[in-house]
């Protein structure tokens, strides 16, 4: 805090909001007139030149300071004054714009009259530059006398000299990245720069000069490259540089001084340290110039809490305090009168001062740190008793709860079981979507309050494909109607998805307060993806469900499925790829029979079976007396991770052939730089035969991501079947049928963007539950602490077993909730004798085993994967063929060659005289 604060001389008034930033103002007698009196220039990144002659009657008349007011039009950079023409030695005017460096002439012309003085500015010359500009320096480079030149640095690190009139040269610094400071230093005829790397470098002028690659001088602006430049010295300055200014002094010569973010520093001309001073708060500019006697370093400089210090090389001499935050400082000779303080703020407002003696009016803020009054909050804290016990005592004891009466958002989510008389898929899929049906549900969204930024997504399970993937709603107030969305349902190809059951999902804003979710699940209809057909007596995949109750006629739980063939006790059905189901009914026993050509299509006709039966009848008890069969699901497993591992190797491919693309592309690239020619020794043969691979191959990896999805959907689906029938089976509550939900991974089988993939999730699930929950001891057995990392498996018979270990101990009575153990559950007595007449489930013995011996027990299932049979190839799923591999390693796509690609080209004729600079960890082209 200043004692002291600094006396306002002089201000200017602005009418209008304007901006500038370092380096906007210059002070000069830049009209030359004979008193020698400074003018104040102000240039903003409006566009607009002020320029002000200060006096100190501005409260008379403050519209006679503003000599020269002019709207340029492009943002003003920089000014300068110096001596720009070749034929004067008088004070002109530099301004820089982004990309434009103009000159001007300043003069002042005296009425006969009692008009007073008329001051005119006049262009005489300009340069277009080709690069933007950053900020530009002056000074008599080269050693010329009485003259000075321009030197503009561009954003891109290009150093362009203009000699008056005309343009010199162009030069890109070394290691560059984003504009610094720029000064000159007249003694050594060098450039000082602060780089991005936080170092001070200087450069010469006379290196600069013959660092030259282009043809002409005119040529040489637009260049991108050239000679390597090498600085003279450099020094770190740890921290980044705000101003960089070269001080002449008349004992030891010039001083470079630096104002970094936290520190002032001081050097010779030779890059040598001669003192740092350390600041504890931030510095926004300073002005250097040498003491009255010429020996020190004189330096104001400005704090961002609008302070002015005064060192004399590091040591402080005076602080005041300044009305304003100043961006720029410079010092001016007003009316006789040497050592005004020249300040401009970043609305370009200037203002002129001294150091004065007059107290700052300062007074310390009201402490929020008072003696507490007791007695005013032992009353409060009466009062608030009394209110609590009122409450308690009219709610009979009973906390009520905040909780708002009515929700902000209510959701209405319908999807109605009549498909669309007009298909849309035909509209939105590439097939022919004709004969795909689909169909219109409603959501309505009831408000009770205004709600903001509402987003409807609709996320579907493929082949599912929606209207409206995303909605965005503004706002929804409860003063109007009450907005109703209709998204359409249909699929997008020919396949089977891994459920009906459609989520929608609403993010909104309630008003002050944070963004809320809410979900909602519709069922759509089972005849968006099949058919009425006539049924089928036998088929190969079955299930069979067992009533309590006598069966339901079909006809009337299927009324949308009937057809001529279809009867009370018979009903069939065709998905849209192909497979066609039956539904059968005993009428001895109470039992349904579901039958489906292929495994996968089992689920959403169960599924569809148990929820009509459920809504026809709900004291109506579904059971599975079997034990689910593994041996279907183990095929899909392998297919599954088949095709994982497939992928890998396509990737593999996919780089190996990248890098080796590259690596011709480089060979090719130094025989075309070698002045002498050679031969190509096939290279261009090899680097079409490769670039055609890199094509095979890209459309194998598209191909075979279309295959993996197929897939898994295909297990997503076979999985949610499992864990329907082992609910029925074992009569597993809610919260058992959610926890083996989230074992079996039902949503995320195809995980392409994540480095585990479902079968190590799957497994390292199964391992903690046959191990806690589900182990022979008492189940509190702590897990060992692994890694967090899942590496891909080498095979799937681990989790195959775990799987079959897990069924096993379900069969034995096992809960899968950690708080209902062993024989609690009354359902259960009389299934814990359960014949299994399933090989995957047989044992050896029936001994108790502890969960350090889970591993020694999956030796007894070793028959899983012996005794499955060969993996079929399921309808829709389509391997890359074996060959492929073979055939993209030989160049045999889509190019007729005699003879496979690796043998046309010689190892000696690929390396032969091949001088190029490559890495030794990259891969020979015909490894």
């Amino acid at each position: 805090m200043s004692l002291f604060q600094v006396q306002e001389w002089w201000r200017c008034e602005l009418s209008d909001v304007e901006e500038c930033g370092s380096g906007s103002m210059c002070v000069a007698n830049i009209d030359n007139s004979p008193d020698g009196i400074d003018k104040v220039i102000v240039g903003s990144y409006n566009g607009i030149l002020h320029v002000y002659a200060p006096t100190k009657d501005v409260g008379k008349n403050p519209g006679q300071d503003v000599v020269l007011e002019i709207n340029l039009s492009d943002p003003i950079l920089q000014v300068l004054a110096g001596k720009f023409v070749s034929v004067s030695t008088d004070l002109h005017l530099a301004i820089l714009h982004p990309r434009l460096l103009s000159v001007y002439q300043v003069t002042r012309s005296v009425d006969a009259g009692d008009q007073g003085c008329q001051y005119k500015m006049s262009k005489l010359y300009q340069h277009k530059l080709e690069r933007s500009a950053a900020n530009m320096i002056h000074g008599p480079f080269g050693g010329v006398k009485d003259q000075d030149f321009i030197c503009v640095q561009s954003l891109d690190g290009a150093l362009s000299i203009f000699e008056h009139e005309s343009f010199t040269f162009t030069r890109f610094l070394p290691g560059f990245l984003l504009p610094g400071p720029l000064a000159y230093n007249v003694h050594t005829d060098s450039y000082i720069t602060a780089s991005s790397s936080y170092f001070l470098e200087s450069y010469s002028y006379q290196v600069l000069a013959v660092a030259s690659d282009a043809d002409s001088k005119e040529d040489s602006q637009s260049v991108y490259t050239g000679k390597k430049i090498k600085a003279d010295w450099t020094f770190n300055l740890g921290s980044y540089a705000f101003d960089v200014s070269v001080v002449n002094l008349q004992d030891r010569g010039p001083l470079i001084m630096v104002l970094c973010e936290h520190s002032l520093l001081c050097l010779e001309s030779s890059g040598e340290l001669v003192f740092m001073k350390k600041f504890e708060f931030a510095v926004s500019c300073f002005k250097c110039f040498p003491s009255p006697d010429g020996s020190k370093v004189h330096t104001i400089l400005c704090t961002h809490s609008g302070q002015l210090q005064i060192y004399e090389q590091s040591k402080l001499l005076w602080a005041a305090k300044s009305g304003s935050l100043p961006v720029h400082l410079e010092i001016g000779r007003f009316l006789g009168t040497s050592g005004i303080i020249v300040m401009v703020d970043e609305g370009c407002r200037a203002s002129c001062g001294y150091l004065g003696t007059m107290p700052t009016l300062f007074t310390l803020p009201r402490s929020m740190h008072r003696e507490t009054d007791m007695a005013r909050i032992d009353h409060e804290l009466s009062s608030l008793n009394e209110k609590i016990q009122q409450q308690q005592q009219s709610n009979n004891g009973e906390i009520v709860s905040s909780k708002k009466d009515k929700e902000d958002l209510k959701i209405i989510f319908s999807v109605p079981s009549v498909l669309d008389k007009k298909s849309v898929a035909g509209q939105h899929v590439k097939i022919n979507g004709d004969d795909l049906p689909s169909v219109t549900g409603q959501v309505i969204l009831k408000v009770n309050r205004r709600i903001t930024d509402i987003q409807v997504t609709t996320p579907v399970a493929p082949p599912l494909c929606s209207t409206i993937g995303s909605l965005h709603i503004q706002a929804v107030s409860e003063f109007e109607h009450s907005p109703s969305i209709r998204p359409s349902f249909f699929l997008n190809s020919y396949e089977l998805p891994s459920t009906l059951e459609q989520e929608l999902i609403v993010y909104y804003k309630p008003p002050s307060e944070t963004p809320q979710v809410l979900s909602c699940f519709a069922r759509l209809p089972l005849l968006l993806v099949a058919q009425p057909c006539g049924p089928i007596k036998k088929l190969e995949h079955k299930v069979t469900l067992e009533s309590n109750k006598p069966c339901i006629n079909l006809m009337e739980l299927f009324p949308d499925f009937l057809c001529a063939d279809s009867g009370p006790n018979c009903i069939g059905m065709q998905y849209f790829y192909g497979a066609k189901a039956t539904i059968l009914t005993s009428k001895s026993s109470n039992r349904y029979r579901i039958q489906c050509e292929e495994y996968v299509g089992l689920w959403l006709i169960t599924d569809e079976l148990v929820h009509r039966i459920h809504q026809k009848d709900g004291d109506v008890k579904i059971s599975n007396e079997e034990q689910p069969s593994l041996e279907e699901y183990a095929r899909l497993i392998d297919q599954h991770f088949r095709l994982r591992q497939m992928n890998e190797d396509l990737n593999m491919m996919m780089e190996q052939r990248a890098r080796q693309y590259r690596t011709i592309q480089r060979r090719l690239l130094t025989r075309f730089k070698d002045k002498t020619p050679h031969s190509l020794n096939c290279l261009d043969t090899l680097l079409e035969g490769t670039h055609t691979q890199l094509l095979a191959l890209a459309d194998a990896v598209e191909e075979h991501k279309e295959n993996m999805r197929r897939c898994s959907s295909h297990l997503s689906s076979a999985s949610r079947l499992l864990v329907l029938l082992t609910r029925l089976w074992k009569d597993l509550s809610p919260e058992e049928e959610e926890d083996l939900a989230s074992i079996l991974h039902l949503a995320q089988t195809d995980n392409f963007s994540s480095s585990s993939g479902w079968e190590e999730i799957v497994d390292s699930s199964l391992t903690v539950l046959l191990k806690t929950t589900l182990s022979r001891s008492d189940g509190s057995m702590p897990t060992q602490p692994g890694s967090g990392i899942l590496e891909i498996p080498q095979d799937t018979v681990k989790v195959k077993k775990h799987l079959a270990i897990f069924m096993d101990r379900l069969a034995k009575g096992s809960r899968l909730n950690v708080g209902i153990r062993r024989g609690d559950h009354p359902s259960k007595s009389s299934r814990t004798e359960t014949n299994v007449s399933n090989p995957i489930n047989r044992r050896k013995d029936s001994t108790t085993l502890n969960s350090q011996r889970v591993d020694a027990e999956l030796d007894l299932y070793k028959e899983i994967s012996d005794s499955s049979p060969p993996l079929p190839t399921d309808a829709g799923i389509r391997y890359p063929p074996q060959k492929m591999t073979q055939q993209l390693m030989n160049g045999d796509h889509d190019v007729d060659y005699e003879t496979p690609l690796d043998e046309r080209i010689r190892s000696m004729d690929v390396t032969d005289n091949v001088n190029s600079h490559f890495d030794d960890d990259i891969t020979d082209i015909l490894s």
